[in-house]
């Protein structure tokens, strides 16, 4: 059986436990500096400047993206507000051990704090024993009742606790699972305060599910726990013939059944929790202590003894709570929203986000040709008639502005248009022909030979003919009748071939170049070969200035992504 004397040095050891207690004043800042290092983080990414239309799908997207990211930021400032009076408990009690009574709903944790108080009080009735409450700001405030109360339903409504001597308090929480939410939530928030825990769970039902998966949370946080088991007896009911009523007592459960509910406690955690130095349950009943007065039996010897080891477990997480408190934030509230969220919507709206950019980039890209093509052709259908239409007149001013004021209007409604679908902002552009670059007109000539003085070239032919005439009639008269008129015919074509002889002799003759009009092969290849490179130019420019606008968009994913990997591999568990 432990004797007094032992019980007396368990709490003699707390006396001793100042020394190792580090100062956490300049800790308590250091929440806030994090967070918001995280926060300033995301919020420059996702202010990074953009010039996507606010319309369109892409924007909209970023925006919900940005919009996830404030209200989670919004959460975690509302979280670090609401876990100030856990953080103000801490640091008044900086120089003692708290230890956090943890558990369902009655788990017995109000009878258990009584009895340690009473067992305290009697080995040390000249120490200071305080009990106290919490109102909702988290201030202390003194509780006037001698006892917690103690039943069968909820009787914890606040946090609420006692200072035993100058090194040692007790939490008491309204209970996990709590009947009201606003209770549950409270336990939640102080469990960061306390420097080790002590699970309670009564015997009726030992370490239920919800009570185990309470547990991994805290033992993945680090913080020591302590499992005990509550309520180890029975009820029994006999028939009392001399008062004739029927008489309730509790017995103790048997060693061999309380063995068992500890194992089996035990090897559930082990399930749940791989932890090396996991605590073996220890049963115990304060309905028998109070009626017995017997450690051994009430199984609290045996509890003692390990609150004195896990003493010095406290101690040592005491040192490094403020940065626990710190981890366990970031793990609770940013890991946890990260890491869900990679499974759920705001790590799949930027993934699907990013991986909509690239492909629409590089969709730009791979049709950048064909683009272009398409808006070459357009204009180059309406060259010839354009052109024919001012060929008359050789007008190449006409036909360039008319040609220039089409191609500005089919590459800006084309560019415009397709810039628009993915959301980037279409920036005006000038496009005209310039004169310089285009040939001109080219006038067609035909040439031919024409006489000078062409009426003396027929005199003389005239005057052959005629004086041939008369010698061949003088020379057919000698002949007779038929001899004159074979010897006119005869002179006349004499005389003519001498009189056009003569007759070339007489007249000059010059070459005459005619325009017959202009020819437009050279003025159409010089507009075409200046319309190739003037589309080819502006749209490779409006791909290049549409991709750049998106690429903001795609580093905000990414950096966003990267991150949240940071930080998940950094803090995650």
């Amino acid at each position: 059986m432990m004797s007094n004397n032992q019980l007396q040095q368990f709490f003699e050891s707390l006396e001793n436990t100042q020394a190792t207690f580090i100062q956490l004043n300049e800790e308590e800042n250091l929440l806030k500096e994090k967070i918001q290092a995280i926060q300033e983080v995301f919020s420059k990414t996702i202010k990074a400047d953009h010039q996507l239309n606010k319309e369109s799908l892409f924007a909209i997207k970023m925006n919900e993206v940005k919009t996830s990211l404030e209200d989670a930021f919004k959460k975690w400032e509302h979280k670090i507000n609401e876990s100030l009076p856990m953080k103000a408990l801490s640091e008044s009690y900086k120089d003692r051990i708290i230890f956090l009574v943890f558990g369902k709903v009655n788990a017995g944790k109000s009878s258990f704090i009584n009895n340690v108080v009473e067992t305290y009080q009697r080995l040390f009735p000249d120490e200071t024993v305080s009990r106290f409450y919490l109102d909702k700001a988290g201030e202390k405030q003194p509780f006037t009742e001698e006892k917690f109360a103690e039943g069968m339903t909820e009787t914890t409504a606040q946090m609420q606790g006692v200072e035993l001597g100058k090194h040692f308090v007790l939490l008491d929480s309204p209970g996990l699972h709590s009947v009201t939410e606003e209770n549950g939530h409270l336990t939640q928030t102080f469990l960061d305060s306390a420097d080790a825990v002590l699970w309670l769970t009564s015997s009726d039902s030992p370490g239920q599910v919800q009570e185990l998966e309470e547990l991994k949370s805290q033992l993945v946080k680090g913080k020591p726990l302590f499992p005990v088991i509550t309520r180890s007896d029975d009820k029994e009911e006999d028939w009392d013939d001399e008062t004739n009523t029927l008489v309730e007592q509790f017995v103790d459960k048997t060693d061999e059944n309380r063995r068992l509910q500890e194992q089996n406690v035990y090897d559930r955690l082990r399930e749940k929790i791989s932890e090396d130095d996991m605590k073996q349950p220890v049963s115990i009943s304060v309905f028998t202590y109070k009626q017995h007065q017997n450690l051994e039996r009430s199984g609290l010897n045996r509890l003692f003894t390990q609150l004195g080891e896990l003493i010095a477990q406290a101690c040592e997480y005491k040192g490094k709570k403020a940065q626990a408190q710190l981890d366990n934030f970031i793990q609770d509230n940013v890991v946890a929203f990260f890491k869900d969220q990679q499974k759920n919507d705001l790590m799949t709206l930027i993934r699907e986000l990013k991986q909509e950019i690239v492909a629409s980039t590089a969709r730009l890209a791979e049709n950048q040709k064909m683009i272009a093509n398409t808006i070459y052709l357009d204009i180059d259908s309406q060259i010839f008639s354009i052109v024919n239409r001012h060929k008359d007149s050789a007008n190449k001013v006409a036909i360039i502005d008319e040609i220039s004021q089409i191609l500005q209007k089919i590459l800006t409604e084309e560019l415009a248009k397709r810039t628009a679908k993915l959301g980037a902002t279409f920036k005006e552009i000038t496009a005209s022909l310039q004169a310089d670059h285009i040939d001109d007109f080219e006038a067609e000539f035909v040439t031919y030979s024409q006489v000078k003085g062409s009426v003396g070239k027929s005199i003389a032919t005239s005057g052959g003919a005629a004086a041939g005439a008369a010698g061949g009639a003088f020379f057919g008269s000698a002949l007779g009748p038929i001899g004159t008129i074979a010897g006119g015919a005869l002179g006349g074509l004499i005389g003519g071939i001498l009189g056009s002889k003569g007759g070339d002799y007489l007249v000059e003759t010059e070459t005459v170049k005619e325009r017959t009009g202009f020819s437009t092969d050279k003025l159409e290849k010089s507009i075409r070969r200046e319309l190739r490179s003037i589309v080819d130019s502006l749209v490779d420019k409006t791909i290049k200035e549409t991709c750049s606008q998106l690429k903001p968009v795609e580093t905000i994913c990414s950096n966003i992504e990267e991150e949240a990997n940071r930080i998940l591999t950094h803090y995650q568990r």
